[in-house]
């Protein structure tokens, strides 16, 4: 008996999705049927056992490649292709079959629904009506109307509506069946469809607006043509005088408004632009990056040692300018716009309180922990890592962060000058009770009473309240090093802290340090009478006398073990990019915008030079394009 119908099914890690298909074809399967799996590579391969199914494996090569194979196998007078994870009516193939007993087509329009809701519906009434979407699956063909036509095999997206354009089914004889015969997932998570829309694809949407095609503007057939080859392009007009035009593209005639990833001719109200995706290995993450802290310097640090190894994209809700000028010279730093995906190896959250942004997707989260257990803090627990940066740090969150690694603050050494002072960096108006500010000023008196001279320079968020003259506040700065590098001592009297960034580089430059006893001091090696002297929280009792003989000392931070440690978290590899935040580079406006530091308007189709950082958030809003 000759075959009937071919049922082609592409499938790419389509579990358990592929299994529910097979059972309801199964039932309507007689021998005028043939079935076809392809399953192109899935990471858990398909295992069925049914007589009636071929089962063909091939390496990951994609839809099109797998459906043209089913092809060159298919021996039915119809062919249907059917995605692994949808669904078809219980007496699909009974009635497409009685179709071909009674009527002439060329092919077979098919009313189709979502299975998830009545969003996505579209009933064919009689043979007068036509499908408006270019699917292959909902509607079935005569082998010998297909011929020799292909999916497009160097498109990863739009393959549908290539096939069906090339096939030239809006010129075709059709008949419709008005039962509802296929069944979409439209909430597929990682569907095809969506990651095209999320501009996750190789292939783009492209569009063109031109109020009027003329007969002379030939050169565009060759343009579109070269395009169709990879992208799906849309030509939106009023009129159109090529007709060949059609070929290669969509046609929307007259306009209607659209979603591209690049817009292309005319200024247009037609074409809203996708945003594309933001990809890199590391991405670090912190709401709002102050003009100095802890984790700022950690940030600073970690772009400044890490970005040998690995492509960073720092991203924050806002951020200092004076954190901005530096970070900029190392490492892309992007405001997050919620609409503008983003996908990383690893994403690094920065604070515990932290939510993760949903714009952000990443096959593996870190959590820093970089403060002690207070109030009442908690460490999130869905992250993969959780990394502590001191051991006093994970101790004080208990069972928290038991599961959790202990890496230490990375620093950036370097060569400078020392003088006799003393300097602090702190946070004025500190929460714990007495206060880090407080502690300093009480420690300031004691040296007055006991007659001791000094010079302190202090800097941090705001200057302190009745301070004594000689303490001088030296306003934000992100390096203190030199100062510090020229101090006899630096000066921390915190009354919490993880793994403090001032005390480490002080010891770095082999300056001494005063500080709270602190369990922290532990995992900093600091050790009193030689590299520094500790002073009781309550600073009443200390002899302040003591710090009159300075300690001399060698201090060296194992940067190189911390980095070992970070690679073997983060995966050895190197960066994939050449990152050049002072390179310009030509752009090309894709959307009119204002463009407030040139103080102009800036037309579709406007190219000229631009630094690269610049040029880069512009293109992640969607403003412009890198011309490559």
């Amino acid at each position: 008996m000759s075959i009937k119908l071919s049922i082609i099914i592409p499938c790419y890690n389509a579990e358990p999705y592929i299994y529910e298909l097979l059972t309801h074809i199964q039932p309507q399967i007689t021998k005028e049927i043939e079935v076809i799996l392809i399953d192109d590579g899935s990471e858990v391969p398909v295992k069925a056992d049914y007589e009636w199914l071929k089962l063909i494996r091939q390496r990951n090569a994609g839809i099109s490649k797998a459906r043209n194979k089913g092809l060159e196998m298919a021996k039915g007078e119809l062919i249907w292709f059917i995605d692994a994870d949808d669904l078809i009516a219980d007496n699909a193939i009974e009635t497409i079959l009685d179709a071909l007993k009674h009527k002439e087509f060329d092919y077979i329009d098919l009313s189709w629904k979502s299975l998830e809701d009545d969003r996505f519906i579209f009933r064919l009434y009689s043979d007068k009506d036509s499908l408006s979407n270019p699917s292959a699956c909902t509607r079935v063909f005569k082998r010998s109307f297909i011929g020799n036509t292909r999916f497009p095999e160097k498109k990863d997206a739009s393959e549908d509506e290539d096939f069906t354009r090339h096939l030239g089914i809006r010129n075709s004889k059709h008949i419709c069946i008005t039962e509802f015969m296929y069944y979409y997932r439209t909430e597929t998570p990682g569907s095809n469809s969506k990651r095209f829309l999320n501009d996750e694809r190789e292939t783009k949407r492209i569009g063109y607006y031109f109020k009027r095609i003329t007969k002379d503007m030939e050169y565009l057939i060759d343009e579109i043509k070269k395009e169709d080859e990879v992208n799906e392009v849309f030509v939106l007009t009023e009129k159109n005088d090529l007709p060949e035009l059609a070929k290669y593209c969509q046609i929307w005639c007259p306009p209607k408004p659209l979603r591209v990833m690049e817009s292309r001719g005319e200024s247009n109200k037609f074409f809203s632009i996708i945003p594309r995706p933001i990809k890199t290995q590391v991405v670090l993450y912190r709401t709002e990056i102050d003009a100095i802290g802890g984790i700022e310097t950690f940030i600073y640090s970690f772009c400044k040692q890490m970005s040998k190894y690995y492509d960073i994209t720092v991203v924050c809700n806002s951020i200092a300018i004076e954190q901005l000028g530096r970070l900029v010279e190392i490492c892309p730093v992007v405001k997050n716009n919620p609409s503008v995906p983003i996908f990383c190896d690893t994403l690094i959250v920065n604070s515990i309180n932290e939510q993760i942004p949903r714009n952000i997707s990443f096959k593996k989260s870190v959590q820093m922990v970089h403060c002690t257990k207070q109030n009442n803090w908690r460490v999130p627990q869905d992250r993969d890592v959780i990394v502590n940066v001191s051991q006093a740090s994970k101790d004080s969150f208990g069972d928290e962060a038991k599961n959790g690694i202990v890496i230490h603050n990375l620093t950036v050494p370097e060569r400078t000058h020392k003088a006799l002072l003393l300097v602090s960096a702190l946070r004025v108006g500190a929460e714990d009770k007495l206060g880090n500010d407080q502690r300093c000023i009480k420690f300031a008196h004691m040296l007055e009473q006991a007659g001791i001279e000094y010079m302190w320079l202090y800097f941090g968020n705001k200057p302190m309240r009745n301070a004594p003259e000689n303490m001088i506040y030296g306003g934000l700065k992100q390096n203190i090093k030199p100062y510090i590098a020229k101090a006899d001592y630096l000066v921390q009297l915190s009354g919490a802290e993880a793994f403090s960034y001032s005390l480490l580089e002080s010891l770095e430059l082999q300056t001494p340090v005063i500080v709270t006893p602190l369990e922290q001091n532990k995992d900093m090696g600091i050790i009193d009478g030689e590299n520094a002297y500790i002073v009781p929280f309550e600073v009443e009792g200390f002899d302040v006398k003591k710090i009159l003989k300075i300690p001399k000392f060698e201090y060296k931070h194992d940067n190189a073990s911390i980095v070992k440690q970070w690679r073997d978290l983060l995966g050895n590899s190197k960066p994939t990019r050449k990152y050049k935040p002072k390179k310009e580079v030509e752009i090309e406006t894709v959307k009119e915008y204002k463009d407030l530091q040139l103080g102009e308007l800036m037309k579709i189709g406007t190219r000229r030079k631009m630094k690269y950082p610049r040029a880069l958030e512009l293109q992640n809003l969607g403003f412009i394009r890198i011309v490559e």
